[in-house]
């Protein structure tokens, strides 16, 4: 048997030991990465998942005295009913199903000078308790 002869035996043989290796580790490297994704998963916050906070936005996006305005409220998931209060007017959400959050229609009064203004929001759902939340919208100076 020459070198080469030899050199390939043995290039064989430790490629059949590390195939042993990989066939006798693999499925418990596989368990303990299935544990850790678990245990990782489970450590997100649920925000990660759903929208645990409220998220509120409006158009357009700069309000001035004079302006309708559209809100876009994401909430924590199980809302059945949403409603809130804008400048001592009542606002009325609708659930939409394309962008999966509540819009309502309101509007800034001629007569409303600027400053920071609160919506206040309230929504209903399978628990008791009631969820609410209060967002500061600044209202600016037509020109």
């Amino acid at each position: 048997m020459n070198m080469d002869q030899v050199h390939q035996v043995r290039r064989a043989e430790r490629f059949s030991r590390g195939l042993w290796y990989l066939q006798r580790f693999l499925p418990s490297v596989s368990l303990l990465a299935l544990l850790w994704f678990v245990i990782a998963a489970a450590a997100l916050p649920a925000h990660a998942i759903s929208y645990a906070e409220w998220d509120v936005q409006w158009e357009p996006a700069t309000l001035v005295n004079g302006s309708p305005v559209l809100f876009l409220v994401h909430a924590p998931e199980g809302l059945r009913g949403l409603h809130g209060t804008f400048l001592g007017q009542s606002v009325s959400f609708r659930l939409g199903q394309a962008c999966h959050c509540w819009y309502g229609i309101a509007g800034v009064s001629l007569s409303t000078p600027p400053g920071q203004y609160t919506l206040r929001l309230e929504g209903s759902g399978n628990a008791p308790e009631k969820a609410a939340q209060t967002h500061v919208v600044p209202i600016g100076v037509a020109h």
